[in-house]
Parts: C-alpha cells; structure tokens; sequence
C-alpha cells in the first residue's frame, strides 16, 4: 500500500511541478492556462493529500501539516482565480479568505498569483529538503537486489 500511494505521490508531483510551469507560461486568463492550471490544482491536491497519508505512516507529522496548507492554498488560490471580481461565495467564507468582502482586478490576482506559488514552493521545498533518498530505487538509478 506503502509503495502505490508514494508512486502516486510522485506522478501527481511530477505533473504538478510541470503544469506549474506551464501555467506561469501561459497568457492569464487564456483557455491554455486554465486547462493547464485546472491539471495543476488537481495534481497538486493529490499530491499534498497523498503527502499526508503518508506522512500519518511515520512517527512524526510534521509533513501532514505542510501537505494540508499546500491543499489549502492550492484550492483559495483556484477560486480566487475562478470568482469574478469582488464576488464572494460559502467557500470564501468558510475558508476565512475574504471576510472583508470580494477582491478587485489587482488584489484578487494577487491573491491567486502568490497562493498557487506559494504551494508551489511548499512542495517543491520539500521534495529538496529530502532529496532523492525518497525516491524508489529504479528512479535513483538503483537496481533492486
């Protein structure tokens, strides 16, 4: 079980880091970019979900905090970018985003644009600080015995 959700892990981080990149590519607001931002907002949260479950497997949860605030920023990020301007919604309010009201043009851009990398770098972040050693074998250039 172990080495399916740690293999699922790394494609959804894979696809997620390379969406990313695409998405920051493309034009805001172009079909490109929400087709490949939609693929990353997806990848992303399974990533992060599957980081927590894994993480719930060690002794120390440390990782199960940062998976959660990635899925967290991840998911406002997306509907900030999806509401229109100065709209509010049950989300937003639920998840404590906008308790001043709807965000404008700039601010609500913004506020995409800086929780989307954020996460980003939360897993980005902590795929370095771990390095290859939490990689399979085959994928470290390693034979199994």
């Amino acid at each position: 079980m172990h080495a399916t959700i740690l293999t699922v892990h790394i494609a959804m981080g894979s696809l997620g880091v390379l969406s990313g990149a695409a998405a920051l590519m493309f034009a805001k607001g172009s079909g490109p970019h929400r087709a490949v931002g939609t693929v990353f907002v997806l990848a992303m949260v399974a990533m992060a979900a599957t980081a927590s479950i894994l993480e719930t497997m060690k002794p120390e949860a440390g990782s199960v905090v940062g998976g959660l605030m990635t899925i967290y920023f991840i998911v406002t990020g997306w509907m900030a970018g999806r509401r229109k301007d100065g709209g509010t919604g049950a989300f937003e309010i639920g998840a404590f985003v906008i308790l001043r009201g709807g965000l404008v043009g700039a601010q609500r851009v913004a506020r995409h644009l800086w929780r989307m990398c954020f996460g980003l770098f939360i897993a980005v972040g902590s795929f370095a600080a771990q390095g290859s050693t939490v990689l399979p074998p085959p994928l470290r250039g390693e034979l199994s015995p």
